[in-house]
C-alpha cells in the first residue's frame, strides 16, 4: 500500500479507497430515507409501554410477537447508529488524509469500509429473506436417476 521509498501513501491506493467509500456512501444515502429512526424510536417507546403492562402476558403469543418486534426495532436502531457512525469516522479520516499521509489511517479506514460494506451486504440478502415465510424451514429433495424426458436434451 504504501510507498516505503519516500515514506508518503500510495496516492492509487488512496484514490481506490476513495472511490470505494464514494460508492459506499452512495448506497447508505437512500437507505437512511427508507429507515425513519424517529419513528424507529417512537416504535420501539410505543412497545416498551405495551411490554411493561402486566396483562400482556395473558396472552403468551402475543406478549412473544410484541418482544419479538421490539427486539427487532432496538436491533435496526442500534445499527443504523453502527453505520452512520463507522461512515463518520471514515469521513473523518478521509479528511486527515487530504491534510497528512498516514498509513496507519489508510489502514485503519480501510478496514472499517470493508467491514461496513460487508455488513451492508448481509443486511441487503437479510431483508431479500425477510419475508413472512422466510423463517420457515424447507425440505430439498435431490434425487439422482435418469432424469426422464427434460433431461433427453
Amino acid at each position: 500500500m504504501g510507498n516505503y521509498a519516500t515514506g508518503s501513501i500510495d496516492h492509487v491506493g488512496n484514490d481506490r479507497f476513495e472511490a470505494r467509500f464514494s460508492r459506499v456512501h452512495s448506497a447508505w444515502a437512500p437507505l437512511r430515507s427508507i429507515f425513519d429512526v424517529d419513528a424507529i424510536t417512537a416504535r420501539i417507546k410505543d412497545l416498551e409501554q405495551l411490554a411493561a403492562q402486566p396483562e400482556l402476558w395473558d396472552d403468551q403469543a402475543r406478549a412473544q410477537q410484541i418482544l419479538q418486534e421490539l427486539n427487532d426495532n432496538k436491533a435496526q436502531l442500534e445499527q443504523l447508529k453502527t453505520w452512520q457512525g463507522s461512515l463518520d469516522d471514515t469521513e473523518a479520516i478521509l479528511e486527515l488524509l487530504e491534510e497528512d499521509s498516514d498509513e496507519t489511517l489508510l489502514a485503519e479506514a480501510q478496514s472499517t469500509l470493508i467491514e461496513m460494506t460487508q455488513a451492508l451486504d448481509t443486511w441487503e440478502l437479510q431483508q431479500l429473506l425477510s419475508g413472512v415465510y422466510d423463517k420457515s424451514g424447507a425440505v430439498l429433495t435431490i434425487n439422482a436417476g435418469a432424469g426422464g424426458t427434460d433431461a433427453q436434451d
